[in-house]
């Protein structure tokens, strides 16, 4: 099928336009790197930097945050002894959510979802809130699995800010969790519902996970992290739990820890934490500034459930001590259990829920995340591991300061391994900006990436970056490091595509990357199913970079059924912008390169594509339908398109459209395909708008 063509008069100079810009940067354009694998060894690195970051939290006799303090409004001491403070900042994001659930929050997948948006870009965000909320899926009782689905569903759609990013964990969860981070309350909802508690007594790999996820976050200086944890608790070793009440049996529904029967040896609680083990969790917490908020769904229930186990365990009616000993001893069990979860929440600055009432416990954890002081100060370098105790103070009355109350000093000795995967090849502000989820704007952009099968049925992506040149170099002689790194859901690596941009452009090809930008595209294996692309761009020159990442659900094209590729989208002034390292499969097929722009004039002519791959070796025709909706539902265009299949051909679904009919509003594309007798489908959708009007 031939290539769409733009309708427009002024359709050959735009193609002569992207002719010149690729040619003036592809000139000096090393050959795109492969894919590499992952390095089978985590990296390493040494605390040698002695900066304690304190983040603090300021109340006035109200409750009300208190934003106007500076740097000598505070004391802080380390061990009894003041320290000089070395860094000071104020963070107060503003908060728009009031815990409401949107009327999107019931869509948990592609089928029930609005159309996700395909663009994603750095320019215009705030610093975005950072949670981890950690489902205790080992230690939770199959029957609290909807408790604590329900609990992180809550939080989801009623306390997340746009823009914050989150992560939705297990305790059993092996690998990196930096794939889990997202900032799409989509991708987060499809996570938590997938919770389902074991009812395991597994404390050591609860931690063992979260000790792994604080160090991972290490990697995010100067800025403050939630963690949230759902679970039924632990112990930290400091007091022994309590012998079971006599007459209860090792399997005893809902009993907590472990026996031996009626009047056994009691076997060590698998809850119970060595000292050590959680020394080591909170000094992980402690260097990548992290605060635990914990909660226990079952809240008070448990205390009655308990009991109630204790009778049941009681053997042929016969009675095995008064229900008032076994209360008590099973409260004491529980307030033992629980000791670890309020310790940890205590000592890294966060709070631990009493009950179940989940609202003023979330909404505590979302102001606190968004108004804090970040105090910084110089901590005495030694060889040897030490627990320091942190007291911060106010020098103005009448105010309450909540702050983690002590430091785990590691030792300069001890060897710290990081979560995050390496990244080879790259220069090193490059590498730093693709490792970690927050996104950095020095250098704006915006990105999006289309999925494609290859002939050996593995999937690529090409990614498609629109960079502001307000934030380059553009003295002619500049240069630009771009990355792009494909990431699973483990946080393995997949693909790469690594990059250094000689900017050596000159006369006209200068003045319209000044005026319109730089498009940059890169081409990365990707893998099936819900992936990460990371995409970072580096200024040599100055060293500012900006980052993003994004995530992209990828069809299993190794499957023989109905499938497409993602759409792309151009419009008539896309050549304008110059183009480096083009996409020569895409740019046959469409008038001018693929484009990041979704807001459109009436001006504007559009013009999509999208790849079919009919399912196993069937020659059955396929046809295919694109459309496109406004914001209430109604139909604005349709097409439909019959493909034959041709073996020896990939088929296309490609059109166009002026938009000098469409009045200012959000729009739908929705590109179908499906097989004759219907019982195959595929689909893509991606959200625009129309702007303005054709008046001048």
């Amino acid at each position: 099928m031939p290539p769409a063509r733009f309708v427009r008069a002024r359709r050959r100079p735009y193609r002569r336009l992207v002719a010149t810009a690729v040619l003036l940067l592809a000139a000096t354009m090393p050959v795109p790197a492969r894919p590499q694998a992952p390095a089978s060894q985590k990296p390493t690195y040494r605390v040698e930097v002695n900066l304690v970051q304190v983040d603090v939290f300021v109340t006035d006799r109200d409750g009300h945050f208190v934003p106007n303090l500076t740097k000598d409004d505070f004391e802080l001491l380390e061990d009894g002894k003041l320290q000089p403070l070395s860094t000071f900042a104020v963070v107060n994001l503003p908060v728009t959510t009031n815990g409401a659930v949107p009327a999107t929050a019931s869509a948990v997948d592609a089928e029930t979802a609005p159309a996700v948006r395909d663009v994603h870009t750095n320019a215009g965000r705030t610093e975005p809130r950072i949670y981890v909320l950690m489902l205790d899926d080992l230690q939770t009782a199959a029957e609290d699995s909807v408790r604590v689905r329900d609990a992180a569903l809550r939080f989801i759609d009623g306390y997340l800010e746009p823009g914050d990013v989150a992560a939705v964990v297990n305790s059993s969860g092996g690998g990196d969790v930096s794939g889990a981070f997202t900032d799409n309350p989509v991708r987060l909802r499809v996570a938590a519902r997938a919770f389902i508690g074991s009812g395991l007594p597994a404390a050591r790999t609860a931690t063992e996970r979260m000790r792994r996820i604080s160090d991972y976050l290490a990697g995010i200086p100067g800025r403050r992290k939630a963690l949230v944890y759902f679970g039924p608790g632990f112990s930290t070793g400091r007091r022994p739990i309590p012998t079971r009440p006599p007459g209860i049996g090792e399997t005893t529904p809902g009993a907590l820890g472990t026996g031996r029967g009626a009047g056994g040896l009691e076997s060590p609680d698998l809850r119970i934490l060595e000292e050590v083990d959680y020394r080591d969790l909170v000094a992980a917490a402690n260097r990548a500034n992290v605060s635990y908020y914990t909660m226990n769904v079952r809240g008070i229930r448990d205390l009655a459930n308990l009991v109630s186990a204790d009778q049941r365990g009681t053997a042929g009616g016969e009675e095995s001590g008064s229900k008032t000993t076994n209360a008590a001893a099973g409260k004491d069990r529980l307030d033992t259990l629980q000791d670890g979860r309020l310790s940890l929440s205590a000592d890294t600055g966060g709070v631990a829920a009493l009950n179940s009432i989940t609202d003023p416990f979330f909404r505590q954890i979302q102001i606190e995340s968004s108004s804090y002081y970040m105090l910084g100060y110089h901590t005495a370098s030694t060889a040897k591991a030490s627990l320091r105790k942190i007291v911060v103070r106010s020098r103005r009355p009448g105010l309450t300061i909540r702050a983690r109350r002590q430091f785990w000093w590691p030792g300069t000795s001890s060897p710290v391994a990081s979560a995050a995967p390496d990244v080879k090849n790259v220069p090193p502000a490059l590498a730093s900006a693709l490792r970690y989820p927050v996104p950095q704007s020095d250098v704006r952009f915006a990105a999006a990436a289309m999925p494609l099968r290859q002939a050996s049925a593995a999937a690529w992506a090409t990614v498609t970056i629109e960079i502001d040149a307000r934030d380059l170099d553009t003295s002619g002689h500049g240069a630009l490091d771009v990355g792009v790194v494909s990431v699973n859901d483990r946080g393995e690596m997949k693909g790469s595509d690594a990059r250094r941009l000689n900017l050596a452009l000159e006369g006209d090809g200068l003045e319209r990357m000044r005026k319109n930008g730089l498009r940059v595209q890169a081409r990365v294996q990707v893998p099936a199913g819900a992936c990460v692309l990371r995409i970072a761009v580096v200024d040599a020159a100055s060293g500012r970079g900006g980052s993003l990442w994004m995530g992209l659900d990828v069809p299993d094209y190794s499957k023989p059924s109905l499938a497409m590729s993602g759409v792309a989208l151009t419009y008539s002034e896309a050549a304008l912008t110059p183009t480096a390292n083009a996409d020569q499969e895409l740019r046959k097929l469409m008038p001018a390169p693929v484009s990041t722009r979704r807001a459109f004039t009436p001006r504007d002519t559009i013009v999509w594509l999208a790849e079919i791959y009919p399912p196993g070796d069937s020659l059955a025709d396929l046809r295919a339908v694109a459309s496109i909706v406004d914001g209430s539902g109604k139909p604005v265009l349709r097409r439909e398109q019959p493909l034959a299949r041709d073996p020896s051909k990939t088929l296309h679904v490609t059109g166009g459209t002026d938009l000098s009919r469409f009045v200012p509003g959000n729009y739908i594309l929705r590109v179908e395909v499906k097989t004759a007798d219907g019982s195959q489908t595929a689909r893509r959708e991606t959200a625009f708008q129309v702007e303005g009007s054709l008046e001048p």
